[in-house]
């Protein structure tokens, strides 16, 4: 091994050890927190409390990430979009995290351009900014004028990234490993799926020739749309680390004044936005999954008409027509306000725990909707703090219980409905999602009303065998309460469960309290009569109960 060679190996080995402290240490510090401070009664309310801890946890996440680049800007994206299983505080530090980094000097990245073209960059292009586009931890875009003429954007991939990625992704697999000890986060996260997801994520966004098939789905699903423009690709000049496309960089979508000067409405930018990824998720079997501000633009065209731009299609979801069809029963579920038919999707999409209380979910979701229906993000987000903590204490034990989960292949687009969110709320301050969800239910609706008479035939079907089963089903019980055997079965209520299980455990620590003392007093009477052995024997079962009673 050359000096070079050997010199990135070493780099790398330090990064890998790097990364691995950083998430073992504060795992232990995070677990001797809950496992142990939180639940030593004499010093509980003397620990630093969740809500500060966890936000600085994540805030040193952060700096680590913007140090280091690689996967761990997205890792931070990701997980700011799992809010089902870290606290609200995490994720909203965690959502501002850019994948903007330090760009590489424009002769580093000519050289991967002229190892992927087998010839010398200035052949193809006529010039190239020395500033990019854009830098992030991936790669780096340039704007350029090729030989022809054409204005062009070049997407170059950083140099040594795929041994960057690969040993980050070892790291990761290594610390989703140590997090599968904790109970709370393998009962709700598939750690592996997760892990493989993510791995499959990357590995996309590596593969630019992927990005340029991604790229013509798009071209396909866009043609002859005025109000949506998406790049052309040049495939005789992209590789797999080098993609060339249409120069589409036009104003960033959050840049109100030169928005407003070219006379255009923002909120007009946010609904042209949400019906884009409507149709994207609902309708297409595919949706760009990375909708912040770098990626999308307005483009001012003439009397004050414009389009829409997307760029960068390395990361793109795709949907089942088996997922589509549940997703589009959970938005008629809300729209119609049928919580059964909510539970029934909320099932097929794998959204629920198994033991969930279906009948508990169904009330607190039916109060929740009945309390936001309606209303626009800015009055959501302005809930009465009361309110909100009154319906917190109401369904205390799903709060306790957290019985609702992100499905590992619905990340994705939990990520980008989250950005969404943010994004068009900022356009618009009265930006009101059922404004635009309404309209397509509707459509979906009239759509099932037309086949009423099928609809209604199966009902009937269904109504009609239990009809038939109902006289077998009376017999079934009638022998039953004769023969004596006839078994009812009450559930507790949710807070009554948690009420006789806080009173079971304040018994065993009675009970360990008891053995603890009876053994220290024992312990006591043979040390002063000289059986010291048996005397040790007995303190060491003494304190065994004493670590019981506390934690």
């Amino acid at each position: 091994m050359n000096k070079p060679e050997s010199t990135a190996a070493n780099s790398l080995t330090r990064r890998y050890v790097r990364i691995l402290a950083f998430f073992f240490f504060r795992i232990l510090q995070t677990g001797w927190y809950e496992l142990v401070l939180r639940r030593t009664p004499l010093i509980r309310s003397r620990v630093q409390p969740r809500d500060k801890l966890y936000p600085l946890l994540a805030v040193q996440y952060r700096d680590l990430a913007l140090q280091l680049g690689g996967i761990w800007i997205k890792v931070g994206q990701f997980l700011s979009a799992r809010q089902d299983i870290l606290p609200a505080a995490v994720t909203e530090k965690l959502s501002g995290l850019q994948d903007e980094v330090c760009p590489e000097p424009y002769a580093t990245v000519e050289s991967v351009i002229e190892k992927e073209w087998g010839i010398a960059a200035s052949k193809r292009v006529a010039s190239v900014e020395a500033e990019p586009l854009a830098s992030a931890s991936l790669g780096q875009v340039y704007r350029a004028i090729l030989q022809g003429g054409s204005e062009v954007v070049l997407k170059v991939q950083r140099e040594g990234i795929e041994d960057i990625v690969a040993v980050d992704l070892r790291a990761l697999g290594v610390v989703l490993h140590w997090l599968g000890f904790f109970r709370m986060i393998r009962k709700r996260v598939n750690l592996d799926a997760l892990y493989q997801e993510f791995s499959e994520v990357i590995s996309a966004e590596l593969d630019y020739e992927q990005e340029a098939v991604n790229l013509e789905r798009f071209l396909d699903m866009y043609a002859g749309d005025p109000e949506i423009h998406i790049p052309q690709v040049f495939p005789e000049y992209s590789t797999r680390r080098v993609l060339v496309m249409e120069d589409v960089y036009a104003v960033k979508v959050t840049d109100m004044v030169q928005i407003r000067e070219a006379g255009i409405d923002p909120a007009e930018v946010a609904a042209r936005i949400m019906n884009a990824y409507l149709r994207q998720i609902f309708e297409e079997d595919i949706f760009h999954a990375d909708p912040h501000p770098g990626n999308l633009f307005v483009e001012p065209i003439e009397n004050e008409r414009w389009r829409l731009v997307f760029v960068d299609f390395g990361m793109v979801g795709r949907l089942t027509e088996d997922i589509r069809h549940n997703l589009r029963e959970a938005l008629l579920a809300v729209v119609s306000r049928d919580m059964n038919r909510m539970m029934a999707a909320y099932q097929n999409l794998g959204f629920l725990l198994p033991g969930a209380d279906l009948e508990r979910i169904k009330q607190a979701e039916e109060e929740l909707l009945e309390r936001i229906w309606g209303k626009s993000l800015r009055e959501i987000a302005e809930f009465d703090l009361s309110e909100a903590h009154e319906l917190a204490k109401r369904y205390m034990d799903l709060l306790y219980e957290l019985p609702i989960q992100v499905p590992v292949d619905l990340i994705l687009l939990g990520r980008c409905l989250g950005i969404l969110s943010g994004l068009c709320s900022s356009l618009d301050d009265d930006f009101n999602p059922f404004e635009w969800l309404v309209p397509y239910a509707r459509r979906w609706l009239s759509d099932e009303k037309e086949d009423w008479f099928d609809l209604l035939l199966e009902q009937f079907r269904i109504e009609g065998r239990r009809l038939l089963s109902l006289p077998r089903r009376l017999d079934s019980v009638l022998d039953n309460l004769e023969a004596g055997e006839l078994v009812v079965m009450a559930r507790p209520a949710p807070d009554m469960a948690r009420d006789i299980e806080k009173v079971a455990q304040l018994g065993r620590r009675i009970l360990a309290a008891v053995v603890f003392c009876g053994f220290l007093s024992s312990a006591a009477i043979l040390y002063i009569g000289g059986e010291l052995l048996l005397a040790g024997a007995l303190a060491i079962l003494a304190a065994a109960a004493l670590l019981r009673v506390i934690f």
